[in-house]
């Protein structure tokens, strides 16, 4: 017996300022009876917003914040009274640890997230800062 396809379709109507694509592609996968989660775009927002939170080196001689900003974060890095944003692009979100780079002008710095002992570590320019308040 020949399977039969069933078609879906999905509209959203608004009157701007929301993110239409990505309540409809959870719409979707709800109607569809899927895990929104197994979606890659929904994976890689979680993934990213589980690394957020305030990170501090061994004797809180430096401190780092990492906050989402869409599909990237940002890291806050501050050393005395100077503070520093860059964005932190992903490499690898899949395996562990997280990987990220920061491109400057001419250099490409790696940074990585560990988890160890259930704690959450940030990895940057040879300092380990452990996740002291996420949000």
């Amino acid at each position: 017996m020949p399977r039969t396809r069933k078609k879906a379709g999905l509209v959203l109507l608004a009157n701007g300022g929301y993110f239409l694509e990505d309540i409809g592609e959870y719409m979707m996968a709800l109607m569809l009876k899927k895990d929104p989660m197994e979606i890659t775009y929904f994976k890689r927002g979680q993934a990213l917003s589980s690394l957020t939170g305030t990170y501090r080196t061994f004797r809180n001689t430096s401190s780092y914040k990492v906050t989402r900003s869409g599909g990237i974060l940002q890291l806050e890095s501050s050393f005395g009274t100077r503070t520093y944003t860059q964005p932190l692009i992903p490499v690898d979100l899949e395996s562990e640890p997280k990987r990220f780079r920061i491109y400057g002008v001419d250099t490409i710095t790696p940074v990585e997230f560990q988890k160890r002992d259930n704690n959450l570590y940030l990895v940057f320019e040879r300092n380990l800062a452990k996740r002291v308040v996420s949000p």
